[in-house]
């Protein structure tokens, strides 16, 4: 896309308060990559029915008063399709969360927000009833119906940005007389609406709408549109006036201009440029910035978890002391400050410091020098003892095997880290430094003893499938390998099964939910340690000038509340 400004600059029907440009580009790390997605498959078609007639006079762009010759814009990946199920652009994963809408939402503190859900109920946390809020529309007035719903959980349980996360989900059907959607889970879930927060979009194969070299048909706060100014054509985002969260109140962004970017480089070009007026990225995997005049800096916990996991199917750390002494070994203060404590957030648990979990598990008092156990002694439980030089296990010798992937800065740093502390301990290391497609076989076939990853939690910290990891090693293998792999067993302890099980079973809807769920990780952590977890990255996000009020940015979603903010006056 070429540079507009001077154009709208011609074009400004009248001059708004200021306001903030939000663009999220949330670079992840290499860890344990889910990126590559299934292919879609067949359509289903479904009658429609028109929305109600509203006016088509929008304001055509907003104006900065402090930089009069500026208009609002984000960037976004033309090549890179807007389909929410495919895309590989993590700027267009942000924008999706303004052209879809969902079932559910997750705010800043982890809590789960009804989004289009109107009830789901169960009885028995295995078989869920669920129906939508009536009179919903798309974005071209066809009638969003379970349908919908059906075709785009179908889709998402398919992609590998949801796989794993739907994962529960067994089987689904809708009744379109009813407007119900029925799902049966492949165990009891009582916190399954924090996996329902993907996006909604049409199962009409035949929907007309202007914009479908862009993106599907979603029904959210905004809605892609074009023009065409001095024979170039632009595309833009228009607020959805429809929209069923807006009532009469329209949002400070009536209108967001996109620009084109191609690279990291390219995004920061367009940010110092000021075509970009908010930067957000991950700081695990970008260099801090330095910048002047008015800009703001604010940090928050990002969306990856680095940790150590074990190879629990070998003798050695099929035991839950071996995995507590190495946790205990593991100095995370120290790892963060030694590889970038303005990169990386220390954690005992895997919690966000944003999370209302966490602060819960704030208040857990620390075991006292009497009660805790000693690395030293935990490992003598599991069988390691003293050897000619280094420590063995069952009186032979021994080697740990660490594995990493070699195509992440940040993973290789916190695994220097951990290589270190563990020959400290008197433990031979091995470094298995590896690229994307031999670790993800090492993975699979079990040639490591420990591993650096990284994930993104889902929001009800089910983590049954790094724990029970037969199927996710299985998947990430026949995904890189190009052909599906049979899944091999895990070797997981009846103990470390009954906390998870604890876990799965916490019904989100209790008011004491977020208590239940601390107590229940720290006794698996605490107890079974099925693996470590390390640090989050930061999300750094930098404001540039005078900015709308109310702006409540998250690392999973830069536009979580876009529709309430608010141009000061």
């Amino acid at each position: 896309m070429k540079h507009l400004k001077n154009t709208r600059r011609r074009l400004c029907r009248s001059s708004l308060p200021a306001f903030l440009l939000l663009l999220s580009l949330v670079f992840s790390s290499c860890g344990i990559d889910v990126s590559r997605l299934v292919p879609e498959t067949g359509k289903e078609a479904r009658e429609t029915s028109s929305a109600p007639e509203s006016s088509t006079e929008f304001p055509l762009a907003v104006v900065s008063p402090s930089r009069p010759n500026q208009t609002f814009g984000v960037g976004y990946t033309p090549e890179d399709v807007l389909d929410p199920f495919e895309t590989k652009s993590s700027l267009n994963q942000q924008l999706a969360h303004l052209l879809y809408d969902s079932l559910y939402v997750i705010d800043g503190s982890g809590t789960v927000v009804s989004g289009i859900c109107a009830s789901l109920v169960t009885e028995d946390k295995v078989n869920y009833t669920l129906s939508i809020l009536p009179d919903l529309f798309f974005h071209n007035g066809d009638r969003l119906t379970v349908q919908d719903v059906l075709y785009s959980l179908n889709r998402a349980r398919r992609s590998s940005l949801y796989r794993e996360q739907l994962a529960p989900i067994a089987d689904a059907s809708a009744d379109l007389r009813s407007g119900e959607l029925s799902l049966r889970l492949t165990r009891p879930l009582g916190s399954l609406p924090a996996l329902l927060d993907f996006p909604i979009v049409s199962a009409n194969a035949s929907a007309e709408y202007a914009y479908s070299r862009y993106a599907l048909l979603g029904s959210g706060r905004y809605a892609i549109d074009r023009e065409v100014l001095e024979e170039t054509e632009y595309t833009y985002l228009q607020y959805n006036r429809s929209w069923y969260g807006y009532g009469d109140r329209p949002p400070a962004l009536p209108r967001i201009d996109l620009f084109t970017v191609t690279d990291k480089e390219d995004l920061l070009r367009r940010y110092f440029n000021s075509d970009v007026d908010i930067l957000s990225l991950s700081s695990s995997v970008n260099d801090p910035l330095v910048l002047h005049g008015d800009a703001e800096k604010r940090e928050v916990t990002g969306s990856n978890l680095f940790f150590l996991g074990f190879n629990t199917a070998l003798q050695s750390f099929s035991s839950a002391s071996a995995r507590r002494a190495v946790e205990l070994l593991v100095d995370r203060e120290k790892l963060t400050d030694e590889i970038g404590p303005a990169r990386f957030v220390p954690v005992k648990y895997p919690v966000r410091a944003e999370s209302r979990v966490a602060g819960y598990l704030s208040r857990k008092k620390p075991e006292t020098d009497e009660t805790a156990a000693s690395p030293m002694a935990l490992l003598g439980e599991a069988g390691f003892s003293a050897g000619r030089e280094f420590l063995s296990f069952m009186g032979n010798e021994y080697t740990v095997t660490l594995l990493y992937p070699s195509e992440s800065d940040a993973c290789a740093a916190i695994a220097g880290h951990v290589h270190a502390a563990l020959e400290e301990a008197g433990f031979r290391v091995e470094d298995k430094a590896s690229d994307y497609a031999d670790y993800v076989k090492a993975l699979y076939t079990g040639s490591y003893t420990m591993y650096i990853g990284s994930t993104r939690p889902t929001e009800n910290y089910d983590y049954s499938y790094l724990v029970e990891n037969s199927a996710l090693f299985a998947s990430l293998y026949g995904d890189s390998a190009g052909h599906e792999v049979p899944v091999k067993e895990g070797g997981v302890s009846q103990e470390t099964a009954r906390a998870l099980e604890t876990i799965r079973e916490l019904n989100s809807f209790d008011p004491l939910y977020f208590l239940d769920l601390a107590t229940g990780l720290a006794d698996l952590f605490d107890r079974e340690c099925p693996f470590v977890p390390l640090c989050f990255d930061r999300d750094t996000v930098y404001l540039r000038g005078s900015f709308v009020a109310n702006v409540s940015a998250t690392g999973r979603d830069v536009f979580f509340n876009v529709d309430s903010w608010v141009i000061p006056e």
